[in-house]
């Protein structure tokens, strides 16, 4: 009996015979159990430092396991600092005030109370507006008391004040730079004022005529221009008199001064 007691497997089988063993009759895990041990987290690096997180019972990682501003969420815009305190959220969530213009981040719980809340810095003197416009500013030329676009341009086309003097001796056409300049007529000559589709002075342009010689200095309009003038006058009178030719229509001119 004592044998027996010490070797049961081997009593119950004839000699010579062959015996399959499995996990279960020796008390052993199986290969798979095994490899589920092998790839398994041990209880003491769950929650731990160095270990992994935990669920709660909301299925959530408890927030003592979250690092701060781990995550962190736009609560909105809000207008005041009651609406602010009204918002929940968690350490790193922020909100934009419009009472001050400032962003405001969760950095303490809970989020309902002022001090849990903390203003981000500005570099020192923020531009707070702009011409005393204030946020997206868009500014036009009048706000800064500049010219237009389309006022720019007609100045870059516009016949500008002048001084000088074009000196002349022979039969001459007026030009469009002698506007608010001065011709000098040193002999006998015609001096000519085309048609504005040849020449488009402005409307209010005015040249000087000068006549240094004795001799006849005569104004003449070409075809379809009309030339008015006191006594229907077309010639300076004087030697060294002068006269003003001013463009009042499209193809109309007066001529004034010391005229014959």
């Amino acid at each position: 009996m004592g044998l027996q007691s010490t070797l049961p497997h081997k009593s119950t089988h004839a000699a010579g015979g062959t015996d399959a063993l499995t996990p279960a009759a020796i008390g052993a895990a199986t290969a798979a159990q095994g490899e589920r041990a092998d790839s398994s987290i041990p209880l003491t690096q769950k929650g731990e430092v160095n270990g992994v997180a935990t669920l709660d019972a909301a299925g959530k990682i408890p927030a003592t396991q979250i690092p701060d501003l781990a995550i962190t969420d736009f609560l909105g815009a809000v207008a005041d600092e009651a609406a602010m305190l009204a918002k929940t959220g968690g350490k790193g969530d922020w909100v934009t005030r419009a009472d001050d213009g400032k962003v405001y981040v969760i950095t303490d719980l809970p989020p309902s109370q002022s001090g849990s809340w903390t203003a981000l810095s500005y570099p020192a003197s923020p531009v707070l507006s702009v011409n005393s416009k204030t946020g997206a500013v868009v500014l036009s030329a009048a706000d800064i008391g500049a010219a237009t676009t389309a006022q720019g341009a007609k100045a870059d086309t516009a016949l500008q004040p002048g001084n000088s003097i074009r000196s002349i001796s022979a039969a001459y056409t007026l030009q469009l730079s002698d506007a608010s300049n001065t011709i000098s007529a040193s002999s006998a000559l015609a001096i000519t004022i085309p048609l504005n589709a040849s020449v488009a002075f402005p409307i209010g342009a005015q040249v000087l005529l000068v006549k240094t010689t004795a001799s006849t200095v005569s104004i003449a309009a070409e075809a379809g221009v009309t030339l008015n003038a006191a006594g229907a006058a077309t010639q300076i009178a004087s030697q060294y008199g002068m006269a003003v030719l001013l463009k009042v229509g499209t193809n109309s001119w007066i001529l004034g001064g010391d005229i014959i």
